[in-house]
């Protein structure tokens, strides 16, 4: 079959087959139409032909006009009905705005509420543990804060530091933390006291030996020569340097009392012959050995006076900060 003839089988239309009824009237006129015109060849170069051929158009335009106007005719009230849907909707759709835009905004405005709440909890939280976070640092920094200065400003902070309360209640779920943080400041600043404390001890007991030293040094009176006589002219030497001998330090211990059983202690002694005189001894004395701690006590005072060259009074400083405990390890810087 060729296109020809599909295109003139393709004119019939079975008006049973449509769905319009409207439209069947012309479904059936166009099957005469069709068995008039299909194939027909009008003669248009001839008066006659040509007017033939006018009036089978208009025969089949009119068909076709009619049925556009038959289709705006059953179309009309459909689209009208269509425009009538939408508004109707439209109307109501905007009645029911009214009353349902009013109830969307208090839950958007609550739910926008609690979101700000979530975000102000969220900073309040992140800031409570930077702020914590920050105490702690400063507990654990505050040793530092203080290298150079004197032993009394040192018990000071340590003192205050002391008395800082570390509890749930400043430090929350950190408390722990904060609590290791502080005993390893106080640690820390134990240590710094006690080589403070050291320092100036044996700053002072320099000082009044200086003093000591200064103030035995005999007088000199210029007594004036008789008349006609030629002053003694002074007898200019070179000091003689004083050798210095190093302590002993297998005896340069603290005592231990006796009691029962066997027991021992340490004492720290400093090497004051050693180069800066900072060597620190330290010898243990077994019990059976240290039943008489005068006896070690005279020791060390003979190896400070003697091997030492210290004034008795600055001897007697040094055993005295030893035997109480406050002095364990002594640098001595010339």
């Amino acid at each position: 079959m060729n296109s020809a003839a599909d295109s003139a089988e393709s004119i019939v239309i079975d008006e049973k087959a449509l769905h319009i009824a409207e439209y069947k009237p012309t479904a059936v006129a166009l099957k005469k139409l069709a068995d008039i015109y299909r194939g027909l060849v009008f003669e248009v170069t001839t008066t006659k032909g040509m007017n033939e051929a006018k009036a089978a158009r208009k025969e089949v335009r009119g068909y076709r006009t009619a049925l556009e106007n038959k289709r705006k005719a059953i179309k009309a009230p459909a689209l009208q009905r269509c425009r009538d849907i939408d508004n109707e909707a439209k109307t109501i759709t905007a009645a029911l705005r009214q009353l349902e835009d009013p109830i969307d905004e208090q839950i958007k405005a609550e739910e926008q509420r609690k979101e700000r709440e979530k975000e102000e909890a969220e900073r309040q939280e992140r800031e409570r543990v930077a702020n914590i976070r920050a105490d702690i640092d400063t507990i654990k920094l505050s040793p530092g804060t203080l290298i150079g200065e004197p032993a009394a400003a040192l018990q000071a902070a340590a003192n205050d530091l002391r008395m800082q309360p570390i509890g749930e209640e400043q430090f929350a779920e950190f408390a722990q933390e904060a609590l290791a943080a502080k005993q390893q400041a106080l640690q820390q600043l134990a240590s710094m006291i006690e080589a403070a404390s050291a320092q100036e001890e044996l700053a002072e007991m320099k000082r009044k030996q200086a003093e000591e030293a200064e103030a035995a040094k005999p007088q000199e009176v210029d007594i004036p020569a008789p008349a006609g006589t030629e002053p003694e002219q002074p007898d200019i030497t070179e000091p003689v340097a004083t050798p210095s001998r190093p302590i002993d330090t297998t005896r340069l211990q603290a005592a231990a009392t006796a009691t029962a059983g066997e027991r021992s202690r340490t004492f720290t002694g400093v090497d004051m012959g050693a180069p800066g005189g900072d060597r620190t001894v330290t010898q243990s004395i077994p019990a059976s050995k240290a039943f008489s701690p005068s006896d070690a006590v005279d020791a060390i005072r003979a190896d400070l006076i003697s091997e030492a060259d210290l004034f008795s009074t600055a001897a007697e400083a040094v055993i005295e900060a030893i035997l109480a405990g406050r002095i364990r390890h002594l640098t001595i810087t010339e």
